[in-house]
């Protein structure tokens, strides 16, 4: 986790702390955290979904979910 921390910019603690939450895709070998660089890639540039199936962060500059829907009733009218 030291080296991941490094990537990260943060703390080995806190790095093993998104590892536990299922913010950063890891798992443990023996006694150690272990990360695929991949996963650390993908949490960095926010495109990891953690282990609850909770999308991560959008990509800068996109919608973080879905557009709004308009409340249109199918036949072109809008409620009052």
């Amino acid at each position: 986790m030291r080296d991941a921390a490094a990537v990260l910019g943060c703390t080995a603690e806190y790095a093993r702390r998104l590892a536990r939450t299922g913010r950063l895709r890891a798992h443990r070998v023996g006694g150690v955290w272990a990360v695929r660089p991949e996963d650390l890639d993908a949490y960095r540039y926010g495109r990891t979904e953690d282990t609850s199936g909770q999308s991560g962060p959008a990509p800068r500059g996109e919608p973080a979910g879905p557009a709004p829907r308009s409340h249109d009733r199918g036949d072109g009218t809008q409620p009052l």
